[in-house]
C-alpha cells in the first residue's frame, strides 16, 4: 500500500510551493504540507511511523528541542532519518563541507 506523507516547513510560501509541486507531479492524494514550527510539531505522541528531515535540521538552532520533538512524535520501533549539509570536524577541514552519503 502506499504511504502517507506529511511535510512540515515553518515558511508558508514553501508549503505552498511544495503543495504546488504534488499537485503537478500527481502525489497529491498521498502528500499534505502544514505551516507548523518543527520544534513544536502539532501532532500527537507516535503518530508516525517514519520521521525524516532532509536540509532543515541545519537551519534549526534549537537542535536538542528539534529532535526531541522528532522522537516524540515518532512511534515505539519507528525509523527516524537526517541528511544535511555538514561543516568538517577538524581543525584542518572545518571549512570544508561535507554531504554525507551511504555507506
Amino acid at each position: 500500500a502506499p504511504c502517507h506523507v506529511i511535510g512540515v516547513d515553518l515558511s508558508s510560501e514553501y508549503v505552498a510551493v511544495a503543495t504546488d509541486l504534488a499537485e503537478w507531479t500527481g502525489l497529491s492524494d498521498r502528500v499534505d504540507y502544514i505551516q507548523a514550527d518543527a520544534t513544536a510539531l502539532p501532532f500527537d505522541d507516535a503518530s508516525f511511523d517514519v520521521v525524516y528531515t532532509q536540509h532543515a535540521s541545519m537551519s534549526i538552532s534549537d537542535k536538542p528541542r528539534l529532535f526531541k520533538e522528532m522522537t516524540r512524535v515518532l512511534r515505539q520501533g519507528g525509523k527516524l532519518g537526517l541528511y544535511d549539509v555538514l561543516l568538517g570536524s577538524t581543525a584542518a577541514h572545518a571549512n570544508d563541507i561535507v554531504t554525507p552519503l551511504p555507506g
